[in-house]
């Protein structure tokens, strides 16, 4: 799952001591959080400051944050025994979940 915010907005997060993303991707690049809280890209080695620093015309360009989906534990999901239309949608939506976990991970391989 990821999700799409701007650079400045990125910026701020980072300024303001909020949490930060572990990975994101900008410009083709996937930028990875390392230990000492510097954003590189794994392949290239490039910092992500230097990414932006060149032109600061880019702050509203967008950056795609990769979030890692929780697993999703298929066997643990029991059937339905009661009707309940709040049961059935969460249980049917829990499904929908793990169907399209299943078809991220065939699709990876």
């Amino acid at each position: 799952m990821s999700k799409v915010i701007k650079v400045i907005d990125l910026l701020n997060k980072i300024a303001n001591g909020e949490e930060k993303p572990k990975e994101f991707k900008y410009d083709g690049n996937t930028y990875t959080l390392r230990a000492d809280d510097i954003y590189v890209d794994i392949k290239t080695n490039d910092y992500f400051s230097e990414a932006i620093y060149y032109d600061l015309g880019n702050m509203n360009e967008e950056v795609e944050i990769i979030e890692e989906e929780p697993e999703i534990d298929i066997q643990g999901i029991k059937e339905i025994t009661s009707f309940g239309i709040k049961q059935n949608q969460d249980g049917i939506n829990l499904l929908i979940r793990a169907v399209k976990q299943l078809d991220k991970q065939i699709n990876n391989k």
